[in-house]
């Protein structure tokens, strides 16, 4: 990675959280890159940075700063990956997700990148950054031509986000594919048919947390979806059903195109 577009990322990613190393570490939280770039140039920011990365050596603060600081992009992501792999409860971990997601974009693996922006929404609700993550899954949609898709989730997303500085931006790539604030209707009118009797069960669970976060993560994306408990020979699993469907066939090619953008399988079910 060009030495000059590191430095770049590694402002963005500080700005991202807010103008501090970190939004979940004390420790950390005297450090305002605004306020040192006022006073110092980029060179003594990093040094500085660097600092709090020896200092605090072993925690997740450390290697995320470390990986943000460093010039090889192949070298960044391996720190990134450390993030997720030996600190998963973190709030940087999905961070971490989100800066993983941007190099994938940028050497146009689209869906690979795509898959890092879901991971921040399915794994990490509570990030302040799960807006940015929805608005750059679905450019990633754009971008590999998936234009139904790419439609359904920006007005998805400008409905739930209509605060965010992303929904601008949002509404200026809808203009560009000529939808310009058009709701989602076909889609809409095909998955959520009140008198379809054939739903899409993405899983079931024996435990509420593990549904509830696959609902949360399609529910973040603008589909309908619930939970149904399931009794069988005394054991409860919780289900987690997408759509209402006319036919069958409605319910695979729906539920197929689904596997196909998200990853994720399906069964066809009566309701």
């Amino acid at each position: 990675m060009d030495k000059h577009i590191a430095s770049i990322c590694v402002l963005g990613c500080f700005l991202l959280m807010g103008g501090a190393v970190t939004p979940c570490n004390a420790q950390f939280s005297d450090f305002n890159l605004r306020k040192e770039l006022a006073r110092h140039d980029l060179s003594e920011v990093e040094k500085k940075v660097a600092e709090f990365a020896i200092e605090y050596d072993g925690s997740a603060e450390a290697v995320y700063v470390q990986a943000v600081l460093e010039h090889d992009a192949q070298k960044a992501m391996e720190l990134y990956n450390r993030v997720k792999v030996e600190f998963p409860d973190s709030p940087l971990t999905a961070f971490a997700n989100f800066q993983m997601g941007h190099y994938y974009f940028a050497r146009g693996l689209y869906i690979s990148a795509r898959r890092f922006f879901l991971e921040v929404i399915e794994k990490h609700s509570d990030s302040k950054i799960v807006p940015d993550a929805m608005y750059f899954a679905a450019v990633c949609m754009c971008a590999a031509r998936k234009t139904e898709t790419c439609r359904t989730e920006l007005e998805n997303f400008r409905k739930q986000y209509r605060s965010s500085p992303l929904a601008r931006l949002a509404l200026e790539d809808l203009s560009e594919i000529g939808v310009a604030a058009l709701p989602a209707e076909k889609l809409q009118r095909v998955v959520s048919a009140s008198e379809g009797k054939y739903t899409l069960q993405l899983g079931s669970f024996s435990q509420t947390n593990n549904a509830l976060n696959l609902r949360n993560y399609f529910s973040k994306l603008g589909f309908q979806v619930e939970i149904r408990e399931i009794v069988t020979d005394g054991k409860t699993n919780y289900a987690v059903w997408l759509g209402a469907f006319r036919t069958k066939q409605a319910a695979q090619t729906f539920g197929d195109k689904l596997k196909k953008d998200h990853g994720k399988p399906y069964r066809i079910v009566s309701k």
